[in-house]
C-alpha cells in the first residue's frame, strides 16, 4: 500500500504573501467580499426577477476593489455582485488588491479513461454498441476488496470494464466468466477502508475547511481518488492531508500565494 502523504503546506496563505486569482465580489451590508466560482443552480428567472446578490459565506474579506470597474456587474435591492482578477496580497485576514482586471479563467483539463491499465487480448478490445455500458457483476458490490469500478473507452464503440482491487487475482476470476474479454482488474494502491476514512473525515468538515467542492473519481491510472477545491488551505486541512497516502486526495485551492504576481509589501 502506499505510504507517501500528501503536503499542502505550499498552497497555505501566509501574512504578506502575494495573491492572484478570479473570482466574485459581492458587496452587501457594507462588506466587500471575495468568493470562487462556485457551482450555481441552474434556476430560470424573469427578466429583472432575479434576487439579490448575496454572500455565499465562503471566500475571503477583500478591500481596494474597483466596484465600478466589475466585470457582469448587477446591482439590486443595495447588494452589488461582479467578477475580476484581484492581484494583492494577504494580511493574515484579508486580500488587500494593488491591481484590478477582467477575469481570467485557467483550463482545467480532466483525465481521459481511453486506456485501460491492462493489455488487450489477441485481436484488441472488442467492439459493440456506441457508448454501450457494462454492469458488474452484483457479487462485486458488497466485496471488500473492490476498492473502486469503472468503464474506459478507448473508442466510441470499445469500452472495458475496469475493476479496482486488493485481491486482482481472486477478482479477475469473479469476472473471467462474465466479461472475459472486456475486463480489466487493477491492484489497488490503498484498501476499502482508507478510501472511506478519507471520504467521512471530508464529508464531515467541509465548512470548517472552507472545502465548496468535492468528490470521489479515478485518475488516468484507474486509481481511486477524492478531488477537492477549497477556498484556501486552512491549517487544520493540511495537518490532516498530511496522514493521506500520496495519490488519494488532489486538492486545488483557490486562494494561494502566487509568487509571480506583486512582491510583499515592505
Amino acid at each position: 500500500m502506499d505510504t507517501g502523504e500528501v503536503d499542502l503546506r505550499p498552497l497555505m496563505l501566509r501574512e504578506g504573501c502575494p495573491v492572484s486569482a478570479s473570482g466574485r465580489v459581492i458587496a452587501v451590508d457594507g462588506q466587500v467580499w471575495f468568493e470562487p466560482p462556485l457551482p450555481v443552480p441552474l434556476v430560470a428567472y424573469a427578466l429583472g426577477q432575479e434576487p439579490a446578490p448575496k454572500w455565499s459565506g465562503l471566500g475571503v474579506p477583500v478591500r481596494g476593489v474597483d466596484l465600478e470597474d466589475l466585470d457582469r456587474r448587477r446591482l439590486k435591492d443595495g447588494a452589488l455582485e461582479g467578477w475580476a482578477q484581484l492581484i494583492g496580497h494577504w494580511t493574515g485576514a484579508e486580500l488587500v488588491v494593488d491591481e484590478q482586471d477582467a477575469p481570467n479563467w485557467p483550463v482545467r483539463l480532466g483525465p481521459r479513461w481511453d486506456s485501460p491499465p491492462c493489455e488487450p487480448p489477441a485481436g484488441g478490445w472488442p467492439h459493440g454498441r456506441r457508448e454501450e455500458n457494462l454492469e458488474p457483476p452484483p457479487e462485486l458490490e458488497g466485496d471488500a476488496a473492490v476498492v473502486g469500478v469503472m468503464m474506459a473507452r478507448p473508442s466510441p464503440t470499445q469500452v472495458v470494464l475496469v475493476v479496482v482491487s486488493t485481491e486482482p487475482d481472486r477478482t479477475r476470476e469473479q469476472l473471467g466468466a462474465r466479461y472475459p474479454s472486456r475486463s480489466c482488474v487493477v491492484a489497488s494502491r490503498w484498501t476499502r477502508a482508507q478510501v472511506q476514512g478519507v471520504q467521512s473525515q471530508l464529508e464531515a468538515r467541509l465548512g470548517g475547511w472552507q472545502i465548496y467542492q468535492t468528490g470521489q473519481t479515478h485518475g488516468e491510472d484507474c486509481q481511486i481518488r477524492f478531488e477537492v477545491e477549497a477556498v484556501q488551505v486552512v491549517p487544520e486541512f493540511a495537518e490532516w492531508a498530511s496522514t493521506v497516502p500520496d495519490g488519494l486526495l488532489q486538492v486545488q485551492a483557490w486562494l494561494v500565494p502566487a509568487p509571480s504576481a506583486v512582491p510583499p509589501p515592505p
